[in-house]
């Protein structure tokens, strides 16, 4: 009996990192913004990666609809690189005029502002504020699944599209 082993297929070395343009509208006015991600889909993200397709096609229910947008959304969220600003999860706590920035060091208070603003943030923490935190911007689903494609050919390291001769 052969025993074949499976292992991940480049070395167990993370995806590559995407950087992209997202183009999100507030008040109709188009805002795009710069991000960088790192797709790394578990096994809970490959599977519900049909369930996804399937929205796009229109193959569901309008309940389906709204749980495949929101796992989608967390998906995007957690393959956004965060540690190209500050973290999202980051907070400061301030004693005696000084807070521990997100290095560790001990800070003086007044620098606070550079690493709470928005610019600051990484691209995983300017992603959750735009995406749940401000109810002033949109983003439209066929845009959320191109990225999300895009994402997926990245994890995969492969083209999104089919050459010309594959094509039918």
């Amino acid at each position: 009996m052969t025993k074949k082993r499976y292992a991940p297929t480049n070395g167990g070395q993370p995806a590559p990192v995407h950087e992209f343009e997202f183009v999100f509208l507030r008040d109709r006015t188009e805002e795009p913004h710069e991000f960088k991600a790192r797709p790394m889909f578990g096994w809970k993200e490959t599977t519900g990666a049909i369930s996804l397709m399937g929205v796009a096609e229109g193959k569901t229910e309008h309940g389906e609809l709204r749980h495949a947008l929101g796992y989608l959304e967390n998906i995007l969220r957690r393959s956004m690189v965060d540690d190209d600003g500050t973290p999202a999860k980051w907070t400061a706590t301030v004693v005696d005029g000084h807070f521990d920035d997100p290095n560790g060091d001990h800070t003086p208070v007044e620098l606070l502002p550079l690493y709470e603003a928005f610019d600051a943030g990484s691209s995983r923490r300017r992603w959750v504020h735009l995406m749940a935190d401000d109810d002033d911007v949109t983003v439209e689903q066929a845009q959320l699944m191109e990225l999300f494609t895009d994402l997926m050919a990245v994890a995969a390291n492969r083209p999104t599209e089919r050459s010309e001769a594959s094509s039918p």
